[in-house]
C-alpha cells in the first residue's frame, strides 16, 4: 500500500461564487486521502460573496484555509500558498476547475514512480455554464482552436513543456524560485519554462482529467486570450528567447493579412495575397468546425469563438512586441486587469 505524501492545493479566487464550492467539494470527494490534503484559497477581495462562501467551506472541511490576496493577482495568490502551505507536494488549481475523482492520485503516483519528473498534470476538458460557453468549450477542445501539443488536445501520455493544473514536488521551488509576481498571465507557463530549462521533466498523463468552466461570453474570451498573447511576449523578453514555437502562429497569421493590405496601398495587386491568406484560413476553420458540429447555429458560434481565440492572442502578442520589444515600455494598465 502506498503511503501518499501530503499535498497543498493553491486556489486563487476572485468573484467566483458560482464555481468555488464545486471546485473545493470535488477536491475532498477525490480518492486521495483527505487527511493528506490542505487547500489554501487566496481570495482577491471578492465582492460577490465568494469569500463568505470560502469561510463556510472552511467550517465544512478542516483542511481549508482562507487567506486574503492583497495584490489580487494569480501569481501572488500562488506564492501566498507556497508561503503558508505545509505539503510535500504543491498543486495549483483554478477556481473554475473541477477535478476527476482520481486526478490527484494519478499525478502523485507518476511523481512517486519517476525521479525524473518534478511536475505532472493531466488533460483539461472545457465545459460550460451557458450556451455561449458551450460553443467556446468546443472551440477550446479542438486543435484548430488552441493548437496542437496543447494540454487540452493531447491524447497520449508524454513529456511536455507545460501542463494545466500541475502538481509539483515541493523542493523544485527552492531550486528554481517561486512564481513571478510581475506576470498577470502566463505565470504557470513561465514557471514551467524554468523547470525545463533547469533540466527537469514535466509529464502529462492522459488518464488524469480536470474540467474547466469556459468563459460565458465572446468578449470575455477575447480579452482573456489578448492578455495571454500580450504577456507571453513579456515572458519571452524576460528569458531572451521564444519559449515555444506554437505561440507565433496567431500573430504570423494576422501579419499575413495586415502586411499585404498595407503594401497594396502602394501596389494594389498585393490585396490578392491578403485575400488568399484569409480564404485558406476560412476553409481550414470550416473543415474542422464541421467535424465538431453539423448544426448551422453552432457552426457560426464556434467560428466566432475561434476568431476570438486566434485574433485575441495574435493581436495581444503583436501589441506585446510593440510595448516590450520596440518601445521598451512597462505593461499597460489595461493588461494588468484580470478578465472574468
Amino acid at each position: 500500500m502506498i503511503d501518499f505524501p501530503s499535498i497543498t492545493i493553491l486556489i486563487p479566487c476572485r468573484n467566483e461564487v458560482r464555481f468555488i464550492e464545486d471546485t473545493i467539494d470535488r477536491v475532498f470527494l477525490s480518492d486521495y486521502p483527505s487527511d493528506k490534503i490542505e487547500v489554501i484559497v487566496a481570495d482577491g477581495y471578492s465582492d460577490d460573496g465568494s469569500y463568505e462562501k470560502i469561510l463556510e467551506l472552511q467550517k465544512k472541511y478542516s483542511g481549508v484555509k482562507a487567506i486574503r490576496n492583497e495584490k489580487k493577482t494569480t501569481p501572488f495568490a500562488f506564492n501566498i500558498g507556497l508561503a503558508h502551505g505545509t505539503g510535500d507536494y504543491y498543486m495549483t488549481l483554478g477556481s473554475r476547475h473541477v477535478l476527476d475523482k482520481d486526478y490527484i492520485k494519478i499525478c502523485v503516483t507518476d511523481l512517486l514512480n519517476n525521479d525524473e519528473i518534478v511536475c505532472c498534470g493531466g488533460i483539461s476538458e472545457s465545459i460550460h455554464s451557458n450556451d455561449v460557453g458551450k460553443y467556446i468549450a468546443k472551440a477550446m477542445s479542438s486543435p484548430i482552436g488552441v493548437g496542437m501539443g496543447n494540454f487540452r488536445t493531447i491524447n497520449e501520455s508524454k513529456f511536455v513543456d507545460t501542463v494545466g493544473t500541475p502538481i509539483y514536488k515541493r523542493w523544485i521551488f527552492e531550486k528554481i524560485g517561486w512564481f513571478d509576481e510581475n506576470l498577470v498571465r502566463n505565470q504557470d507557463d513561465e514557471l514551467n519554462f524554468r523547470v525545463t530549462q533547469a533540466g527537469y521533466k514535466i509529464y502529462l498523463d492522459k488518464d488524469a482529467y480536470v474540467s474547466y468552466y469556459a468563459r460565458e461570453s465572446f468578449t470575455k474570451l477575447y480579452k482573456q486570450y489578448f492578455q495571454y498573447g500580450y504577456w507571453k511576449v513579456y515572458v519571452n523578453k524576460k528569458h531572451k528567447q521564444v519559449t515555444s514555437l506554437r505561440q507565433l502562429f496567431p500573430a504570423l497569421f494576422i501579419l499575413s493579412l495586415i502586411v499585404p493590405l498595407l503594401i497594396c496601398l502602394f501596389y494594389f495587386p498585393f490585396i490578392y495575397l491578403a485575400l488568399c491568406s484569409l480564404a485558406v484560413y476560412i476553409l481550414l476553420l470550416g473543415y474542422y468546425i464541421i467535424k465538431l458540429s453539423r448544426n448551422f447555429k453552432e457552426i457560426i458560434n464556434i467560428f466566432i469563438a475561434i476568431l476570438c481565440l486566434h485574433f485575441g492572442y495574435g493581436l495581444g502578442y503583436l501589441q506585446g512586441i510593440f510595448h516590450f520589444l520596440i518601445i521598451n515600455r512597462n505593461p499597460s494598465v489595461k493588461a494588468t486587469v484580470l478578465t472574468r
